[in-house]
């Protein structure tokens, strides 16, 4: 007897190959089967998803989740209310400040969160005032990795913001320290491009492969293309050797012009995230909101559910998240795929027209239903939501 059953959806779950109309099963927290028909019967509990979307529960790449810090969001606005169960924290909290996030973000939610330690032990407590990679004796590699070692549950990779506004003086410093740290505690590390100086070929000669460049859609200084509209020889080099570019679109690193060029050049991001956070969250709302910003681009639903679920899960090395296959953890989201003409903004204030839009109806983290916008549970008909 399966402890639920959802039936009718429309699968989508490009990264292992499931679409089409299909029921899944969910038992003691995992996904216990994907069937084009599963019986009633064998399952406690029945949720009709006929009309919606069914997908991998959402993974964010990029958020920031430390409420009460200077960037920080509740992660209540923006997890399992928008589809989200996995939120990942890129580098809110440094070596000294990452006990208190962990208490006071982590602990205090039943949403899943990982997170990217910044390479400064102060994080980015106070970015308008001074950012947190102008002082170098911030930039402890001892202290990031002692905190990486002792966290190693929440803690996935070090996270650097080297451009112009954020490193100063120090150029290439605080990154060359964050490779250290990051290679000593076998951890990913995500760089955050933005302005120039530091050049991006520069940053890119120190990422590897597994590594992360988030906002690669910006449209400062080391954006990706170049003047003729190409991606720059650099960055196709740093793809050939493994290295991940994720879109981090925040308040002030997406330029739709710019993601239109990469995507015409079939330079695709690797991962799509929101870079959500308290100056961003007005513009941003959600991770459907900016997925569906790339449906308007022209990419394919299976490609924007791919960046959003297997392919961060395989980067995080978490591999039972984003999938709905037998055995994994049965984080799932449902979406009615509404279709209407929307206008989407980028950072920049540029417009861009769409006819599709993601809107999140129901969630489930590790089986249990944490969002339900629309009351399936109770039984009423989601309608035609296509």
């Amino acid at each position: 007897m399966f402890d639920l059953l959802l039936r009718g959806g429309e699968i989508v779950d490009p990264g292992n190959g499931l679409t089409g109309l299909m029921d899944v099963a969910v038992d003691g927290g995992r996904v216990a089967s994907v069937e084009t028909s599963i019986r009633v019967d064998v399952a406690r509990e029945v949720i009709d998803v006929t009309g919606y979307l069914v997908t991998p529960g959402l993974i964010d790449m990029h958020a920031h989740v430390f409420a009460g810090q200077d960037l920080g969001v509740d992660v209540d606005r923006c997890g399992a209310a928008t589809g989200v169960t996995t939120l990942v924290d890129a580098g809110s909290s440094g070596a000294h400040l990452f006990g208190a996030f962990r208490r006071s973000a982590v602990e205090r939610t039943e949403q899943r969160i990982l997170a990217l330690l910044n390479i400064s032990t102060i994080g980015t407590t106070s970015i308008r005032l001074a950012r947190e990679l102008e002082d170098l004796r911030y930039s402890s590699i001892e202290d990031c990795v002692n905190c990486l070692l002792g966290n190693d549950d929440i803690l996935v990779g070090v996270k650097a913001r080297i451009e112009d506004a954020a490193v100063g003086r120090n150029g290439l410093e605080p990154l060359r320290r964050a490779r250290i740290a990051a290679d000593k505690a076998g951890k990913l590390l995500m760089v955050h491009i933005g302005d120039n100086p530091p050049e991006l070929r520069e940053i890119l000669s120190f990422l590897r492969t597994g590594d992360i460049v988030t906002h690669c859609c910006t449209g400062w200084g080391n954006r990706l293309i170049d003047s003729t509209g190409r991606i720059r020889p650099e960055v196709l080099a740093a793809r050939e050797r493994g290295v991940a570019f994720d879109v981090g679109h925040g308040m002030g690193s997406f330029d739709a012009t710019v993601a239109s060029v990469m995507l015409g050049n079939e330079f695709v991001p690797d991962t799509i995230s929101t870079d959500i956070h308290a100056y961003s969250i007005s513009t941003v709302i959600g991770l459907p909101t900016v997925m569906s910003g790339f449906l308007a681009l022209g990419m394919s639903l299976h490609d924007v559910v791919l960046r959003t679920t297997s392919t961060p899960a395989l980067l995080l090395g978490h591999p039972e998240l984003g999938s709905l296959a037998p055995g994994s953890v049965a984080d799932i989201a449902v979406f009615a795929l509404e279709r209407g003409e929307c206008t989407f903004r980028d950072t920049s204030g540029q417009e861009y027209e769409g006819d599709r839009s993601l809107i999140p109806v129901m969630t489930l983290r590790s089986g249990t239903v944490v969002h339900d916008s629309r009351s399936l549970r109770a039984g009423i008909s989601p309608g035609a939501a296509r």
